[in-house]
């Protein structure tokens, strides 16, 4: 009932929120073009001001095969509304929406997790 409801207002803001965050990243990568092309240009110099480089991290995790099958179900219900995402896309909209959530609603959440071991895992036959 209510708690879905919220549960939807919130991960709507988070998306929001993403997305907002996606159109500020393109207007900075537009500036880095226009400052480009003022560089190449034949016109006086300019002094050009370089927003800095943001380093991304990349992260290696675990995770189950069913769990793995839930990218393709965000991956199509985002494409329904025109929106094509990746999986480090996914993650981070997944990370967004969750850290909007009440402790009450993160806590049932966190009792749905399945706990799982670290690492590849081992093939047959060989020691861990």
């Amino acid at each position: 009932g209510d708690n879905m409801v919220d549960m939807k207002k919130n991960f709507e803001k988070s998306l929001d929120a993403a997305i907002e965050d996606s159109k500020i990243k393109k207007d900075k990568v537009m500036k880095r073009f226009e400052n480009a092309d003022k560089l190449f240009s034949n016109k006086e110099e300019q002094k050009i001001e370089l927003e800095p480089i943001e380093r991304m991290k990349t992260v290696t995790f675990t995770i189950p095969p069913e769990e793995v099958q839930l990218f393709e179900v965000c991956r199509q219900r985002a494409i329904g509304f025109n929106i094509i995402l990746n999986k480090s896309e996914i993650m981070r909209v997944g990370l967004a929406a969750i850290n909007e959530v009440s402790d009450n609603q993160f806590k049932k959440i966190l009792s749905t997790l399945r706990r799982v071991e670290r690492g590849y895992g081992s093939k047959k036959g060989t020691p861990k």
